[in-house]
């Protein structure tokens, strides 16, 4: 394993300011100033998701890490009972030196309640807003979002790296506008945003020759790892998931860690045991693809199916136990977004409103093609149907506000340690 003490500074140009020489370098800059080494990520999705990729790289590192997401407080992937307790014993432990580094999520509508401590965070990142989607923008949670987004800003620490989704305007606009030299991520150095900041001579993280890249100008460019080896981004096909490690590897680098680090933790996170309940879980079971997701708006659904249908290879089987909160007319296009990928759909009956599956259906029926649909009365027996039918080569994709008990009987499966849980669903 590489030491801490090595990791590279990218080469600083016009703009750009050098990465710290190591994650020590960094943590001491910290202490210099009297502040702790606490990471903070905000967003509307896959902020959980970068919190945990970021941990992982730390640990893999050999760094003892605190982290506090929506799952609650976990100390080395350890969790702790409550959250406001053992995160002010994160922070003491912080002081003292016996923990190295903490990450907090962010949550909109907590920052717009009780808002932030100006100059907290030495990191800050912010993932997403809306993904220029007009109809997300218009909803309620965007609002709060972009209430909070202020505040969010102001408690990055004078002198700190705020790394931002240079492809989300509501995010890189505001963020550009105060903090010039923050990092942009972006899938290409060719959208507009952050190829006038590389061009400025900022730093940013993008994909170029099949590669995560890092760097500012054209002679100052740093590889990590090839896309194909994010098997959590289905190789690259999950295209928000490919942002996720962009983001991440943008955190750690401004943290001190080398690129060598980032690309093997990288390289590593689909096998490391990770569970984000409500989030894009993976499992291979088999000759089987199964994703869990929570219920989402269509602007974040559509990504979702666009990565699994670019790597289907049989039939799409999705379950559908739960839509997000929307309009009528949201809940319309998620319907006929499920409705047109897929060829089979199962729905639990006590997963939504009958008012909700009205609208799905009505969605539904949009489509040329319309799958083959099963009303369950339950969710059980919603992921016993689904399960039956799935054959080899197949795509289950399971949509559900309670994903536990699902999460729970696919990592049976995908780790073989309880067949009987799988065969006893399937009977």
């Amino acid at each position: 394993m590489m030491s801490t003490h090595d990791a590279p500074s990218l080469s600083s140009t016009s703009g750009a300011r050098r990465a710290p020489a190591s994650f020590d370098a960094w943590r001491a800059g910290q202490r210099h100033h009297a502040r702790l080494p606490v990471i903070a990520v905000a967003g509307t999705r896959g902020k959980s998701t970068v919190v945990r990729m970021v941990d992982h790289i730390f640990r893999s590192a050999g760094l003892k890490t605190c982290i506090w997401t929506d799952d609650g407080v976990e100390t080395n992937g350890l969790f702790a009972d409550g959250e406001l307790a053992p995160w002010a014993g994160a922070m003491r432990d912080l002081a003292s030196g016996t923990l190295d580094v903490a990450i907090q999520e962010l949550d909109w509508q907590t920052v717009r309640a009780v808002g932030l401590p100006q100059g907290a965070f030495p990191i800050l990142a912010v993932t997403n807003l809306c993904g220029n989607s007009d109809a997300c923008l218009a909803h309620w949670d965007a609002r709060v979002a972009l209430d909070a987004y202020p505040s969010v800003l102001s408690s990055l620490a004078p002198g700190g790296y705020l790394v931002v989704n240079a492809e989300d305007y509501a995010v890189a606009g505001p963020a550009e506008a105060r903090y010039p030299d923050a990092f942009f991520v972006g899938q290409s150095r060719e959208a507009p945003l952050l190829k006038r900041h590389l061009e400025a001579g900022y730093r940013g993280a993008w994909v170029e020759g099949e590669r995560l890249t890092v760097g500012s100008t054209e002679g100052s460019r740093t590889p990590l790892c090839r896309v194909d080896a994010l098997d959590f981004a289905l190789q690259g096909a999950a295209a928000f998931e490919v942002m996720n490690a962009l983001l991440a590897s943008a955190i750690a680098i401004s943290a001190g860690i080398s690129s060598a680090q980032v690309s093997t933790a990288l390289s590593s996170f689909g096998d490391a045991g990770r569970l984000l309940p409500g989030s894009f879980n993976l499992f291979r079971l088999h000759d089987r693809l199964a994703v869990v997701e929570r219920p989402l708006p269509s602007w974040f659904l559509r990504p979702v199916l666009r990565a699994l249908t670019t790597r289907r290879r049989g039939r799409m089987i999705a379950l559908l136990a739960g839509v997000a909160d929307g309009s009528d007319d949201d809940l319309i296009e998620v319907g006929r977004l499920i409705g047109r990928t897929s060829d089979a759909l199962v729905v639990a009956g006590d997963g939504m409103r009958a008012d909700q599956w009205e609208r799905v259906k009505q969605g539904v029926a949009l489509n040329d093609l319309v799958p083959v649909m099963f009303k369950a009365p339950d969710q059980e027996d919603a992921i016993r149907r689904a399960m039956k039918m799935a054959r080899p080569e197949d795509t289950m994709l399971f949509i559900s506000h309670r994903p536990g008990p699902i999460l729970d009987m696919l990592q049976a499966d995908e780790t073989g340690e309880d067949e009987a849980l799988t065969r006893a669903l399937i009977a």
